[in-house]
């Protein structure tokens, strides 16, 4: 296991009624660290607030009416005083800074990477410390490990959006993301599939080394083969579901970029010991890579992190990548600090 972390430490959150800690994995060793202040009351009345992150600009199937006395600046700084802080200050980074999470339950609601006090100073954050990834189990890891590093794909987009929707779901402002894909990509390297049907899709998936889908998304409760991504048939709701995507064939080293809300948050209580969500799913399944929101997909903030992290990927060639890696966590890492540190109190970004 120790020799999964030569590239960053990997930290399984741990929380029940009688203990909680943090498991960490580093080339040293293993270790338990106690997080006595992170508890199943505590995380049930905090996950309300990070599930209340809606506004009209944001995109998810369901909208349940969820009120809260806590601020979200405030759920962030509390992960980061009862969590996040004790655990890097108790483990062994490597120079890359990445870091690994693994979560279930409650705890799979939780934004670790974005929390911290960012009024009180530039290093008082996760993000200023660590690139984060999220992994189902350590298992999962060591599979996408022994299938090799991910190689720079071919420079070729498919994008999929839904600016009209069927009844009874309200319409999105995609125009963000359509504007900076195409000006990344251009037309000749980019297929714009707007309102298709799940067939469509589909079908045109396996052409493409990257696929940005900018819909609705939620993940189902009781039933994780049918989250998935609203799209519409013959002018009614259809979805392209987990289950859909078991049979097809990707090209390697394929890159998913999923812009709607829910789709890495763990909604189901009944599936809370399982690492189900939708942007997993879908790595599981298919991509090599996923990129998911565990909150609601802000229109504009969607586009201009996209922008940038495609700018990042499509201009690191083999040589600047090392040995043709294509560092999607990294990249994303950067794209989003930066939105951030030019938007300032534009927290959505790190969702």
């Amino acid at each position: 296991m120790m020799q999964l972390a030569t590239d960053g430490p990997i930290v399984t959150i741990n929380v029940y009624e009688l203990r909680s800690d943090a498991m960490n994995v580093t080339e040293e060793g293993i270790q338990s660290l106690p997080l006595p202040g992170l508890t199943p009351a505590t995380l049930q009345s905090h996950a309300s607030v990070f599930n209340s992150r809606r506004n009209p600009a944001r995109r998810d199937i369901r909208r349940p009416p969820i009120c809260s006395n806590v601020s979200t600046e405030a759920g962030l700084r509390w992960l980061w005083d009862v969590a996040v802080r004790p655990i890097l200050g108790g483990t062994q980074l490597t120079s890359s800074g990445r870091l690994w999470w693994i979560t279930s339950g409650l705890a799979g609601r939780m934004p670790f990477h974005a929390a911290g006090n960012y009024a009180r100073g530039p290093e008082e954050n996760a993000p200023s410390w660590i690139t984060s990834s999220y992994i189902s189990s350590v298992k999962a890891l060591k599979y996408g490990r022994d299938k090799g590093a991910a190689a720079v794909p071919s420079q070729t987009m498919l994008l999929v959006t839904m600016f009209t929707n069927p009844p009874p779901h309200r319409h999105l402002d995609t125009t963000y993301e359509e504007e900076a894909i195409g000006a990344v990509f251009g037309a000749d390297k980019l297929l714009h599939l707007a309102h298709p049907d799940p067939e469509t899709v589909l079908k045109n998936i396996p052409e493409f080394a990257f696929v940005h889908f900018a819909c609705r998304g939620a993940s189902i409760n009781n039933d994780p083969n049918r989250c998935g991504l609203l799209l519409v048939r013959d002018g009614t709701p259809a979805d392209l579901t987990i289950a859909n995507l078991e049979d097809i064939e990707l090209k390697k080293d394929s890159v998913a970029y999923i812009s709607a809300c829910s789709t890495a948050k763990q909604t189901d209580s009944k599936l809370a010991g399982e690492a189900i969500h939708l942007a997993i799913s879908f790595q599981a399944l298919a991509f090599e890579q996923v990129i998911g929101t565990m909150w609601g997909a802000d229109d504009a903030a969607a586009g201009e992190v996209a922008k940038r992290l495609y700018k990042k990927l499509m201009s690191r060639t083999d040589n600047s990548m090392g040995n043709g890696q294509l560092k999607v966590a990294t990249a994303l890492h950067e794209a989003v600090n930066e939105y951030r540190l030019a938007s300032p109190g534009q927290n959505s970004v790190l969702e």
